[in-house]
């Protein structure tokens, strides 16, 4: 299974999936049957990835129209209607991986999409407000997709858990 945090870390909101999965890390204790990756603005490359799981949950912004900070969960065939707005140049390599693993044949057999509607997407390494609060029920989606996987996800103790969404951490 493999946990995939996509965006651009230096373009505010667009970098929303690489600090869900940061947070993800340092939040969570993780099986090895699990891996969680910074898929950053990879594009095609990231078809490696749905090639090699068997279950794949994407964290991304997506542009769905809805108010910033607002969340959508889309799975298999409801993915291509959150690039259909390109936001970065990431945003132009994802839905062409998917096709081409659709074309493949090579899908995983659960896709999810846990997306955030961007507030703004312009140079800085800072989520906006509205999507700095929808970290945390994005990371409770996450974890609930997980489990529903059949995922044992357990909350790490101590000070490593903690942190904040623009700490880059």
């Amino acid at each position: 299974m493999v946990v995939l945090g996509t965006g651009n870390l230096l373009m505010g909101d667009d970098g929303f999936g690489i600090h869900a999965v940061r947070a993800l890390r340092r939040r969570y204790r993780w099986p090895p049957t699990v891996e969680l990756v910074d898929g950053g603005t990879d594009g095609l490359g990231l078809l490696r990835w749905l090639e090699r799981a068997s279950h794949l949950l994407i964290l991304d912004c997506a542009d769905t129209g809805a108010q910033p900070g607002a969340l959508a969960c889309l799975k298999g065939d409801e993915l291509p209607a959150a690039f259909a707005t390109a936001l970065s140049p990431h945003a132009l390599g994802l839905p062409e991986a998917l096709a081409l693993a659709r074309w493949q044949g090579a899908l995983p057999e659960e896709l999810v999409l846990i997306g955030a509607q961007p507030a703004t997407v312009r140079p800085g390494m800072e989520l906006s407000p509205p999507l700095a609060a929808a970290l945390p029920l994005a990371l409770r989606m996450a974890v609930e997709v997980l489990r529903r996987w059949g995922v044992a996800v357990h909350p790490r103790e101590g000070p490593g858990k903690g942190g904040t969404a623009g700490a880059g951490g």
